[in-house]
């Protein structure tokens, strides 16, 4: 009858409904999505956003004393923008560095790098993009004075601090310069001469940091060790020098 003939018609395309439906879906756009909002963390993980808004915030500080009132807040943004890109490449080339170190150590073995999440030379290809990159935009956007001390940061950082933290414990305060920088660098941004104020908010921003180096030392000091790097309490490990060396720096940062 005509029910049996419309119903032998429909069957194929019920079945080639049903197979389509059946057919396990491929790895799509959802998956893909996923994957690069994991790579975007992972990048973001490998510039220290920590430091970098630190660096933010002492560069910004820098400029706005030096300025009052009136500031230029173009200039401020280009400023602060550039810093923190150079901030953000340097952190990252630190990483990418220290990846075998990292390893080596409880705190760190997660990080991207030493974990396997992110490959060496896609870390290094974007620690070098935003090192550039914040280095040009000084240079276009900012003045030369500043473009110099950033990059000197970047530099001592990456070719003198890093490299030192496996040999010597003095390289603690080698590191404290390159991060006391961005505060002189915004001050020069804003095209004011260096002055006795401008060279004291970089002393308190280098003795800052001092002890804040030590405790951290103190902390972590045998994951330091399995890490290989030469803190102060490898030939100080009851503390004592530590303390004595933490409190004079606490002192002068009082004093300044």
């Amino acid at each position: 009858d005509a029910r049996t003939e419309n119903a032998r018609e429909d069957a194929p395309e019920a079945a080639a409904e049903a197979a389509v439906a059946a057919t396990p879906a491929e790895p799509g756009g959802e998956d893909r999505v996923g994957e690069i909002r994991t790579l975007f963390g992972d990048l973001i993980e490998l510039t220290k956003p920590g430091i970098t808004r630190l660096v933010v915030l002492t560069t910004a500080a820098g400029y706005l004393m030096a300025t009052g009132l009136d500031a230029d807040l173009l200039r401020l943004f280009n400023t602060v923008f550039g810093a923190a890109l150079a901030s953000a490449g340097a952190n990252a080339l630190n990483m990418w560095w220290e990846r075998e170190s990292d390893a080596a150590m409880n705190r760190t073995r997660t990080r991207p790098l030493p974990s396997g999440r992110v490959a060496p030379r896609t870390a290094l290809f974007f620690a070098g993009l935003l090192s550039v990159w914040g280095i040009g935009h000084l240079a276009v956007f900012v003045n030369w004075p500043t473009l110099a001390l950033v990059a000197t940061s970047l530099l001592t950082y990456i070719l003198v601090y890093t490299p030192l933290k496996r040999r010597t414990h003095h390289a603690t305060l080698i590191g404290a310069l390159p991060g006391s920088l961005p505060t002189l660098a915004g001050w020069t941004a804003a095209d004011a001469p260096v002055t006795a104020t401008a060279l004291a908010i970089t002393g308190i921003v280098f003795f800052w940091q001092m002890p804040h180096f030590y405790a951290l030392a103190w902390v972590y000091r045998e994951d330091y060790a399995r890490g290989g790097y030469k803190m102060l309490t490898a030939v100080d490990p009851r503390g004592t020098r530590l303390g004595f060396e933490s409190t004079a720096h606490s002192a002068a940062l009082l004093a300044v």
